[in-house]
């Protein structure tokens, strides 16, 4: 990544070797190819969630408890509204996830198109960037831990 750094002024003017060559980003480097395998998993993950949502919703006769058995009013236990909560929470850091990768494919192409890029922008270039390292992490455990809270509801029931 010190590659991709300028270097200093005055260090250029001493330094007599030639300078380095920069990074290929093409279509098929590593970087983009891991980028694409990262969107790919957000994709699937709010897939899923949404699909869990759905069918959790559909069966809710199923899932719900009645409050009392004079009454026929059913409530959703704490834990499957749990769920949803963490399902929901999956699909809005998976779409973090989503921006950042774009975010940082936007990085790549200035390079490849040897564009000036921000010096903020400096060393997001593969899915360890905090910016998609973060909310890929966040959407991974969100997603485990609705998946636990899902079987949970589903066995007290």
């Amino acid at each position: 990544m010190a590659a991709l750094d300028p270097k200093p002024q005055e260090a250029a003017d001493t330094d007599t070797r030639p300078p380095a060559p920069e990074p290929d980003f093409t279509s098929g480097s590593p970087q983009n190819e891991g980028l694409k395998a990262g969107a790919e998993l957000a994709k699937q993950l709010i897939t899923l969630s949404v699909g869990m949502i759905a069918l959790t919703i559909t069966f809710l006769k199923d899932i719900a408890q009645p409050e009392t058995v004079a009454h026929s009013a059913r409530t959703v236990s704490c834990w499957m509204m749990t769920a949803w909560v963490f399902y929901v929470l999956c699909i809005l850091v998976a779409l973090a996830t989503l921006t950042g990768i774009c975010g940082t494919l936007t990085v790549l192409d200035r390079l490849a198109m040897k564009l000036e890029i921000k010096p903020s922008h400096r060393g997001f270039y593969d899915v360890y960037g905090s910016n998609i390292a973060i909310p890929m992490g966040a959407m991974q455990v969100s997603f485990l831990i609705a998946v636990v809270f899902t079987v949970i509801a589903a066995a007290v029931r």
